[in-house]
């Protein structure tokens, strides 16, 4: 056994180890005040889980992941244009649902080609595998119905290479 004095009080104390620091009665009291501290900055518990939480948190850390990924979606975003995109001259909206083939299996935000949407919404059946959508004049970002036409993938591909082979055979006309 080593005697020592107290860092705290002063009073001599017994130890088993000389590099102690404090009597028992100051080693309460610090463990007491270390606690306090320590409820200073924990502010409770989560309202959804239950979980501990941090002092100026609403929830705990994976409780405000779900809180802060439900607000910021769709319309709440600051990014948010309304549902609609444009990628490679076409026009892509958000779709609602999407079990139709070319969606998502969540259905949450998948993208479709809005010609796809306009022609499937008209015809009222989702486009035939191995179909495509061809816009008559030429202008991806034009969606009317009267401007678009479902045809096999082979023919689609024939137009467009004999539309290429005419321009580069005769510059001056446009075919």
């Amino acid at each position: 056994m080593e005697q020592g004095l107290c860092q705290r009080c002063g009073q001599p104390h017994q130890g088993l180890r000389s590099d102690r620091k404090w009597c028992d009665a100051c080693r309460a009291i610090k463990e007491q005040e270390k606690l306090q501290r320590y409820e200073e900055h924990h502010r409770g518990n989560c309202p959804d889980c239950g979980a501990p939480m941090g002092r100026r948190a609403k929830y705990c850390y994976p409780c405000s992941r779900e809180h802060v990924g439900a607000t910021l979606q769709g319309p709440n975003n600051g990014f948010w244009k309304g549902g609609v995109t444009k990628s490679r001259g076409y026009v892509h909206v958000r779709a609602v649902r999407s079990n139709v083939r070319g969606g998502t299996a969540s259905g949450g935000g998948a993208y479709r080609p809005a010609h796809r949407v306009v022609w499937e919404g008209a015809n009222r059946q989702p486009l035939p595998k191995g179909w495509v959508i061809h816009h008559l004049n030429g202008v991806l970002d034009d969606n009317n119905l009267e401007n678009l036409v479902a045809m096999p993938r082979g023919q689609h591909q024939r137009m467009h290479n004999l539309r290429r082979w005419a321009r580069r055979n005769n510059p001056d006309k446009e075919a």
